[in-house]
């Protein structure tokens, strides 16, 4: 269903992009003073978010609006008819790319994309809203709320807490710690050497986990997401998994795996009780677990 989508979405977007000729742009450069404790508001659509620490007291955005028409007036037009607010509203720093017309009739007929790279303090707070964009993110955080459709996503060298809200997306999260809850539905998920305590619920999409030699506490369930983990060998990790109605598929070699099916559960544990635990239940799709130098050695 995804791979579907998002073949609709790029043919859609050839179409568009084989009947424009002009570019129009507009930008903004703009810093607003932080103080500890506000918090960051970013409301987006179509919008191509990347944000990142500095070491500076203040919130720093480059903001690039782009409209693509086959008619170079119509393209200033609906450039106009974006507005672009980053203001401070009492203890929020907001940013948003609304679009400002009187009437149904007025909606752009351009092809319209905001870019939006934000610098900010570490330790802030961060609330994103973005559809149809993309969001990347790095660096020591407070927090991060996220609520996304149709995005791509990427979290890397990311210290902080993360809630999510994703629906046909693909996210990445690499070389991150902290406490992430996350509720991906029709979305793609990659885990890549992510500590600390993570929290997810994926629905029908897919789940990739490569475990890092950092302590972990993983509960994850899905349904109807097919899910592929790689282990390096001797990874000091309790293991416990549970496909229902679906198959654990291995060839990982540990002297602590163990197996067991009841009905049309199947459960295996690898390793023994630790600091480290991964639990993950699966509804429906089979897990695949896979020993990385085994598949090294197969390329």
């Amino acid at each position: 269903m995804k791979k579907f989508i998002t073949i609709l979405l790029l043919i859609q977007v050839s179409l568009m992009y084989g009947q424009e000729t002009y570019k129009e742009v507009k930008s903004l450069t703009k810093s607003i003073s932080y103080e500890a404790g506000e918090v960051i508001d970013i409301s987006g659509e179509r919008t191509f978010i990347n944000i990142q620490v500095a070491d500076q007291p203040d919130v720093s955005a480059e903001v690039e609006i782009i409209a693509r028409y086959k008619e170079q007036n119509q393209a200033q037009d609906d450039l106009e008819k974006i507005q672009v607010v980053f203001e401070k509203r009492g203890n929020t720093i907001y940013f948003s790319n609304a679009i400002q017309i009187q009437d149904i009739a007025d909606k752009p007929k351009s092809n319209i994309k905001t870019i939006l790279n934000l610098k900010i303090p570490k330790y802030a707070s961060v609330d994103i809203k973005n559809a149809f964009g993309d969001i990347t993110i790095k660096g020591r955080i407070d927090k991060v709320n996220l609520e996304s459709q149709f995005c791509t996503i990427e979290f890397t060298d990311y210290i902080g807490k993360l809630t999510m809200e994703s629906k046909y997306d693909e996210c990445k999260i690499i070389n991150s710690k902290g406490s992430f809850n996350i509720d991906s539905d029709k979305s793609d998920l990659s885990l890549d050497k992510v500590s600390g305590k993570v929290k997810a619920d994926a629905n029908f999409g897919k789940l990739d986990i490569i475990y890092g030699d950092n302590p972990i506490t993983y509960d994850i369930k899905s349904e109807y997401t097919p899910t592929s983990i790689y282990l390096s060998p001797r990874l000091d990790i309790f293991h416990d998994y549970t496909c229902k109605k679906c198959q654990l598929i291995t060839e990982y070699c540990d002297e602590n795996v163990s197996r067991e099916a009841s009905g049309k559960v199947n459960k295996l544990t690898i390793g023994s009780p630790s600091n480290s635990v991964s639990t993950i239940v699966a509804q429906s799709e089979d897990i695949n677990i896979i020993s990385i130098n085994t598949q090294a050695n197969n390329k």
